[in-house]
């Protein structure tokens, strides 16, 4: 079933944007990526892959370093960026490699942490709606 998260709507948005441009990104033309939502224990989950380059052991110590990129016109500040919002919703952003090549980001967000000041009650829906994913 859904997942009901009382979170901040624009701060949501902005990793899931990110994750998302990260992964089409490291695609080769015409391969896809895909977003997937679960829910596991306490926690939901959104699950960004793509089937790019995936991520070298030399990379992965570094990658959400600030001013770590592999790309040319890369900042290096947006996987940082996504972390630390991630984390001011109550949560956090991993990545993994996959076993048939690319990379897995995996949002988790504590539906627990749903009543916390950085989130939304029932009484403040009008002002910040829960995300269902």
């Amino acid at each position: 079933g859904a997942v009901l998260l009382h979170t901040d709507r624009t701060m949501l948005a902005q990793v899931l944007l990110n994750l998302s441009l990260n992964a089409l990104q490291a695609c080769p033309r015409g391969a896809g990526v895909t977003l997937a939502a679960r829910r596991r224990g306490g926690a939901a989950l959104v699950i960004v892959e793509d089937r790019g380059r995936g991520l070298p052991e030399d990379h992965r110590e570094r990658l959400f370093s600030p001013f770590f990129t592999t790309r040319p016109d890369g900042t290096g500040l947006g996987l940082t960026g996504c972390r630390r919002i991630a984390r001011q919703l109550g949560g956090d952003v991993r990545l993994y490699p996959r076993r048939r090549g690319g990379t897995r980001a995996v949002l988790s967000l504590d539906t627990v942490a749903a009543s916390s000041p950085t989130t939304t009650t029932a009484d403040e829906g009008r002002r910040c709606p829960a995300t269902t994913c």
